[in-house]
């Protein structure tokens, strides 16, 4: 599935599902993911688009998820963040 990561200026990151029931009738798929990630969006963050597979393994540890553009997402080893 596509999804796209919005890369927060503290190296936070949020993923974006695309939720398949708000797909308009007769809306192109591509026309449909530009809206959803447009809204999702609306400050205008750096982002990617990947599939669900580029993610780490378990959500465990979600909000220690972190990232830039460019380079792979990780998980920070602190427990400050939490």
């Amino acid at each position: 599935m596509k999804i796209r990561i919005l890369y927060n200026p503290d190296k936070t990151v949020s993923i974006i599902y695309p939720i398949p029931a708000s797909r308009r009738p007769k809306e192109t798929k591509k026309k449909w993911l530009t809206r959803v990630f447009a809204k999702a969006n609306p400050q205008g963050l750096p982002f990617e688009d990947t599939d669900t597979s580029e993610l780490p393994e378990t959500r465990e540890k979600r909000s220690l998820w972190r990232g830039e553009k460019g380079k792979a997402l990780w998980i920070e080893k602190s427990s400050s963040a939490q």
